[in-house]
């Protein structure tokens, strides 16, 4: 060996050792990434789920942006753990994803990356529906449809629209997004869990009834529903328990929106239904008016297939023969599974200012007929008042008719002695002066009658009020369900109605008012009984309240007295 050569071959010899500790220090093995799925042949109803393991204690996550090509991407969890081996440590990150395949067909699961290895793709087979496993007709075990109740409609109103899932399958739960649709006022108003026979099959039906007012014409599109069911639990592979989910979509439909007609008669407001109703309730007799007493007339508007908010208020108009106030308008919805029937309901106090008999104007509302496709009016006939004098315009009457019978013109004779015209002199002077002393008082009665007919029409006006005020805010506290105010708000309107500020319970105003004292227990009972009291019912209470109208005009005379 060249004297050259044995230095390096002795350096080689030396780097042997040096390369064997280092092979021995190096992993067994290389890292891997692997994937895996639970199943590769589903329904597009159905959900699966990907596990990609990385024999690796990973500190970051691997990019799945990929699968939303062709998956929903439900839930993703990630777990960590590290074993020991024959004294050697074993780290493991696993990422379970539940995926809902977008359509049918064969779909692919990419290959991901993390650091230096790759997982292998996979190929998904989806079919259209969920095979059934306990029929011999080929009936699917669940299906789902969204339909609506016609393809034409006027702009405003009412469309029909029910989502329903037919299933014979165990469901633990469903959820879905809202039911949204543009330039649409949409709205659930049922909902009914029910079975029906399908083709042979006891089906059981979830059904969601929503209600549609369109706001502009054109063409509206009822975008795919996507309801995720919930199955009871079961064990998968992988050693996880979990919730299975189906995913059930519907086709879109599109409506076409008319605009409102161009050959109506009128140009008032656009209220297209079925059926619209006007109806009237007077809540005194207007037979029996007197002048300044308030007539309190109620009307009511009944409209198929619109809500509250589109109906109209409907004004009185003001006339020299009644003095018209109008309170705020009362509005209740309907729903059932024939949608909404929205109601609104007007009240008015009418105050006489004149003796006589006279009659209140037609009420009417036109409206546009959707089954008939016609412009109709509904109409309350007029509505006849007779005007009986007050009190005091009777007793003035009774005066004026009196007057002229007291005036007389003695007969003058020239037959008469001197001591019968004196008499007679003395007898036309008095009676001048009794003239002069009634008209007088005459005139002072009539000052004092226009000073209280003011007083009591201001102090209507107030009352009224006054009344509306307590009212709104027994109302308020009944939709807020707030009890306890209630109680105080009742109490309230008692010391108003009565005109008694020691009111301080509501056994003192059923005291007044027997007919609400069944209701005004309930309501204790619920606050301050031992047990819940489920037969309280506040909106029967609230209508019993607003009919004590004429204990409130009995009163109002009773305050008015003072005045005279």
């Amino acid at each position: 060996m060249s004297k050259y050569l044995k230095p390096i071959f002795t350096r080689l010899l030396l780097l042997v050792p040096i390369v064997s500790l280092l092979a021995l220090s190096s992993p067994a093995s290389a890292l891997t990434l692997k994937a895996e799925v639970d199943r590769t042949n589903i329904a597009r109803s159905e959900t699966l789920t990907l596990v990609v393991i990385a024999d690796d204690n990973a500190n970051s996550d691997i990019d799945f942006s990929q699968l939303s090509f062709q998956f929903d991407i439900l839930n993703t969890q990630r777990s960590s753990r590290i074993t020991i081996s024959n004294g050697k440590k074993v780290a493991r990150t696993s990422w379970v994803i539940t995926l809902a395949p977008k359509e049918v067909g064969k779909l692919t699961i990419p290959s991901f990356k993390y650091k230096n290895a790759f997982s292998s793709s996979i190929t998904i087979n989806v079919t259209k529906e969920i095979s059934s496993s306990n029929s011999s007709d080929g009936n699917p075990d669940i299906f789902f449809e969204v339909v609506a109740d016609k393809n034409q409609s006027y702009v405003q109103e009412q469309i029909l629209v029910s989502a329903r899932l037919y299933y014979k399958i165990s469901l633990a739960n469903y959820e879905h997004e809202d039911f949204k649709v543009d330039n649409t006022r949409v709205e659930q108003i049922h909902k009914k869990d029910d079975t029906t026979i399908f083709r042979g099959e006891r089906y059981k039906v979830l059904e969601e009834l929503y209600t549609l007012h369109p706001q502009s014409s054109g063409k509206i599109i009822i975008p795919t529903q996507t309801w995720r069911l919930e199955k009871p639990s079961r064990r998968f592979g992988f050693g996880n328990t979990t919730n299975p989910y189906l995913y059930v979509r519907s086709k879109q439909l599109s409506i076409d929106i008319l605009p409102i007609p161009d050959n109506r008669k009128t140009n008032t407001d656009w209220l297209p239904s079925k059926k619209v109703e006007l109806s009237a309730e007077w809540k005194q007799s207007p037979l029996q008016a007197s002048i300044g007493e308030p007539l309190n007339l109620q009307i009511s508007i009944n409209a198929q297939g619109l809500f509250d908010y589109q109906l109209p208020d409907l004004a009185l108009e003001q006339t020299d023969n009644f003095t018209i106030y109008q309170a705020q308008p009362e509005t209740n919805n309907i729903k059932d599974a024939e949608g909404v029937t929205g109601i609104r309901t007007i009240n008015y106090s009418i105050i006489p200012r004149k003796s006589g008999q006279f009659k209140l104007p037609d009420i009417s509302l036109t409206w546009w007929n959707t089954e008939t496709n016609k412009e109709e009016v509904a109409q309350l006939t007029e509505q006849a008042i007779i005007v009986a004098k007050s009190n005091i315009a009777s007793s003035n009457v009774i005066a004026n008719q009196a007057l002229p019978n007291t005036i007389s013109t003695p007969t003058d004779t020239n037959n008469q002695s001197s001591a019968s015209l004196l008499v007679w002199q003395l007898i036309t002077t008095l009676f001048a002066v009794v003239i002069c002393f009634l008209c007088y008082q005459l005139y002072k009665f009539k000052k004092v009658q226009r000073v209280v007919s003011n007083t009591e029409n201001n102090y209507m006006v107030h009352f009224l009020s006054q009344e509306k005020i307590s009212l709104s805010k027994i109302k308020n506290a009944i939709d807020i369900e707030h009890w306890q105010l209630l109680r105080s708000e009742i109490i309230n309107w008692g010391k108003l109605i009565l005109n008694d500020d020691s009111i301080d319970s509501l056994g003192k105003i059923a005291e007044s008012f027997p007919e609400l004292t069944l209701a005004l227990q309930q309501l204790e009972n619920k606050l301050y009984g031992q047990h819940a009291d489920d037969s309280c019912n506040p909106q029967l209470l609230f209508d019993l309240i607003k009919r004590q109208r004429p204990l409130t005009q009995k009163t109002t005379k009773s305050q008015l007295k003072e005045l005279y």
